[in-house]
């Protein structure tokens, strides 16, 4: 059991880092590769789980996704997530720590994601130049 914490521990680091499991970072591979990507963190962390916990899990992780979807409150929908958390972590017992690190890589992730979309779009262009005040021109003239 030790072990496979071990390798599903490797496993997740290395999907983090961006490396294959099992190789170093200087090591490089002469064979092409025939996935496009590598599987979520999520989907290291399922298979690292027991089987009698596998099926629960993923189907509280739907439930999750589902309620994240709504169109409720954002009341509602922090209380039922906050539910679902507290099921899932009833269901994993001391895994639950591993889930909430992949959960913050996730964020820290995304919101990195965000921040380097945010700062490559040009800035607004500048406000146009005041206009010029129309004044009057008087006519020479007779009064």
């Amino acid at each position: 059991m030790r072990r496979m914490r071990l390798w599903l521990l490797a496993a997740v680091l290395c999907a983090c880092s961006g490396l294959p499991a099992g190789t170093s970072p200087g090591a490089t591979s002469s064979t092409p590769k025939t996935r496009s990507g590598i599987g979520s963190p999520f989907s290291l962390f399922t298979k690292g789980l027991p089987q009698e916990k596998r099926k629960p899990f993923m189907e509280l992780m739907k439930k999750l996704r589902t309620t994240k979807q709504s169109t409720g409150s954002k009341e509602d929908k922090k209380k039922a997530t906050m539910s679902i958390d507290g099921e899932i972590h009833k269901l994993l017992g001391e895994d639950y720590k591993k889930y909430r690190q992949i959960t913050e890589k996730i964020k820290s992730l995304h919101a990195t994601k965000k921040e380097e979309a945010g700062s490559s779009t040009p800035p607004p262009p500048p406000p146009p130049p005041p206009l010029a005040k129309s004044g009057k021109k008087k006519k020479k003239g007779t009064l």
